[in-house]
């Protein structure tokens, strides 16, 4: 199973990964295709592990699907680098982003999962 995590990067320190400075282009644009439950299920269980924290956090923030940021993660994905992505914005970008920076991990799980039930108890 793969897992994209998204984090928002307020820095306005240069950002470069392994391969370098990375800046999307009209050709590098992807469509996240995750159904509409997946995207809540995601959701869901995030923000319930987040409201979990010990201590509690004072201002902790509930999470909400963004379809830009969805599009960048299957973007840095479909590429199959398994590094920390950070993507840096520029004119030719197709999508109206509110932010100058985001970063991405592309990760996996290597838990055998051998029945359909507990395939389905990790992505339904």
């Amino acid at each position: 199973m793969l897992v994209l995590i998204l984090a928002l990067l307020l820095s306005d320190q240069e950002t470069v990964s392994a391969m370098g400075r990375i800046k999307p282009s009209r050709g590098d644009f992807a469509i996240s295709e995750l159904s509409a439950e997946k995207k809540e299920k995601f959701l869901d269980e995030h923000n319930k592990f987040r409201g979990m924290v010990d201590p509690p956090a004072a201002d902790m923030e509930y999470l909400f699907w963004d379809e830009n940021l969805a599009n960048l993660a299957q973007m840095w994905s479909n590429q199959c680098v398994w590094d920390h992505g950070f993507v840096e914005f520029g004119d030719e970008y197709p999508n109206d982003v509110p932010f100058k920076r985001v970063g991405q991990n592309l990760a996996r799980n290597g838990e055998l999962l051998t029945t359909r039930s507990q395939r389905r108890e990790v992505v339904p």
